[in-house]
């Protein structure tokens, strides 16, 4: 059946809206001191995307639920980012926080007639948004406990959870890249979990900043995420190609953590 609103934005139209209402959000988190104006300032930004995805027009190729869900876990990197910023580079948070879900809504193909090619730009830039909330996730466990807000086995724990959701979000790239869930998808996930827990549990023992190491393990994602991801194909892994991104990611990771990484 054809999707018929008593209102419909053009997603043009819901650019402009989205900046505006990001551009106050920001300048009102500038001023909230407190855990729960945060998580209300988080609730309220949720609250205004449903509204808006709800009225906006979407070709019948481009899921309104799945753009959501993209825009919450961005959200979830937003929120990371405004608060655990230095105050000398604030503003690229904010800029960060405007212009990511902004976008979104611009890759919106206007038109139903058009080939479903067009969905390609909006769903890379969903998985980016995606990618945004893995670093918000790490961030917020490693700052919380360079601040020591959180110590002991709750370390533990947190990083066992933040395990748990990055694999969750995995699963969810993976069939949104086609891959059928099945026990292959559920036996990598569960490789992934380990591989992060473990990971994440040696990284938060380095003396480096927040930032740098929720830079790091999104990397060390990313990487583990694609292998699997080809692995989970028809096709699977071809070695002679994929050796090339291999090497030269471990060598960029270790001009990275020599050269460039402040150690404390």
């Amino acid at each position: 059946m054809p999707d018929r609103r008593l209102i419909s934005i053009h997603p043009r139209l819901a650019v402009i809206f989205d900046v505006l209402f990001s551009f106050v959000l920001v300048w009102w988190l500038t001023s909230v001191h407190n855990y729960w104006l945060v998580a209300a300032w988080f609730a309220v930004r949720l609250i205004w995307w449903a509204g808006l995805v709800n009225f906006v027009y979407y070709p019948p190729y481009i899921s309104r639920y799945k753009h959501f869900i993209s825009l919450f876990l961005c959200n979830i990197g937003a929120v990371a980012f405004l608060v655990f910023s230095d105050p000398s580079n604030i503003w690229i948070s904010q800029l960060l926080t405007i212009i990511m879900s902004a976008t979104s809504f611009w890759l919106i193909p206007t038109r139903a007639d058009s080939l479903s090619i067009m969905e390609k730009p909006h769903r890379r830039w969903k998985f980016f948004m995606s990618l945004f909330g893995i670093i918000g996730i790490w961030l917020s466990v490693s700052a919380l406990t360079i601040f020591q807000i959180i110590n002991g086995q709750n370390v533990v724990w947190s990083i066992l959870l933040a395990g748990i959701i990055v694999t969750a979000i995995s699963v969810w790239e993976w069939a949104e890249y086609g891959e059928k869930i099945n026990n292959k998808m559920i036996q990598l996930a569960g490789v992934m979990l380990l591989i992060l827990v473990e990971i994440g549990g040696i990284v938060f023992l380095w003396p480096i900043g927040y930032f740098v190491s929720s830079f790091f393990l999104t990397w060390v994602w990313y990487i583990t995420w694609l292998l699997f991801r080809f692995n989970l194909s028809a096709t699977g892994i071809d070695w002679s190609k994929q050796k090339y991104f291999l090497v030269s990611n471990l060598s960029l990771m270790l001009i990275f953590l020599v050269f460039i990484v402040r150690w404390k």
